[in-house]
């Protein structure tokens, strides 16, 4: 009795023994207990993550372009060329003019202008000779100039595609020594034009390639039978009457208008009636999808480790 005793004692400390030393080496039991080297339905839990969103568009306000306050339903100032200063002189010796070449591009300005003028004022001259100015080699101005403001219109039939614009002082006569000069100032070339209104404005390549949609506001009054047309580069973005005392609001979208990189031109006209847009502007709104990610850093133990590389997952 006392051997079968010490022999039961001794095989309880052996198993005492060996399952201290599987916690000491941190082997799980199931690892023991299958041929996989797990037991069926026990996984271990390495990491728990929570959900997101990864590559994900968001529209971003890129900027806003302001266009004012303005009436419809009358003619429009379109400015094409503005010099605040020009001054020309002309001697023996010495003589400098003003020479420009102005593109009169196809289009909605130049389609629907009713007058084409130029405008200065005289700020300083010794008036020894005359002030001449042409267009396209015809003379619109030749005289002994006044300290006075000038707007001169040019006739329309004398208009091309490509015009030539020069302005010089005549010599100073039998004051051969002396020198003829005129100091302009706010010196104009514009075109009068309607009943549209059209607004350039320019647009970059980066915003069209990312472009989600532009964002046009403005607040309308004037005649309730009027009807607002509004066009991007020649194609209609919008249209509507009876919007007298409301607050507009239209998307531009990308198939709904012929946008480019550069100078693109929006046209507003109201029909049978008149009408004042308060405020307009437009939210110029694009799409960044940076190509974002969610990375999480996980620890896995000595065990875990050699238990994925037991099944062949490392």
């Amino acid at each position: 009795m006392v051997d079968f005793m010490d022999e039961f004692i001794y095989v309880l400390i052996a198993v005492a023994v060996i399952f201290a030393l599987l916690f000491a080496f941190s082997t799980p039991l199931a690892e023991i207990m299958t041929d996989e080297g797990v037991s069926p339905g026990n996984d271990v839990v390495i990491a728990s993550l929570s959900g997101g969103s990864v590559g994900a568009f968001e529209g971003n306000v890129k900027r806003v372009v302001n266009f004012g306050t303005f009436d419809l339903g009358r003619l429009h100032k379109y400015t094409i060329i503005s010099l605040p200063d020009l001054s020309i002189k002309s001697s023996l010796t010495d003589s400098k003019k003003g020479e420009f070449s102005i593109d009169m591009k196809k289009g909605s300005v130049s389609e629907n202008m009713k007058q084409l003028k130029l405008s200065f004022k005289l700020r300083k001259t010794n008036q020894l000779g005359n002030l001449v100015i042409k267009w396209n080699g015809y003379e619109i101005f030749n005289d002994v100039a006044n300290l006075v403001e000038y707007d001169i219109e040019i006739p329309l039939e004398r208009v091309k595609n490509v015009n030539s614009l020069e302005v010089y002082a005549e010599g100073p006569g039998l004051m051969f020594w002396a020198t003829n000069f005129y100091e302009l100032s706010d010196f104009e070339v514009y075109a009068m034009y309607g009943p549209e209104k059209i607004i350039p404005f320019d647009l970059k390549a980066e915003e069209i390639e990312n472009w989600d949609r532009g964002e046009v506001f403005f607040f309308a009054t004037g005649d309730d039978d009027a009807r607002l047309d509004v066009k991007l580069n020649g194609r209609i973005v919008y249209s509507k009457k009876n919007i007298a005392g409301e607050g507009i609001r239209f998307d531009i979208n990308y198939t709904s208008a012929r946008m480019k990189a550069g100078t693109n031109l929006l046209s507003f006209k109201a029909d049978n009636g008149q009408l004042t847009l308060h405020n307009a502007k437009m939210k110029i709104i694009t799409i960044d999808n940076e190509g974002s990610a969610i990375v999480h850093k996980i620890n896995v133990t000595e065990s875990v480790f050699s238990l994925l590389k037991r099944r062949g997952a490392y």
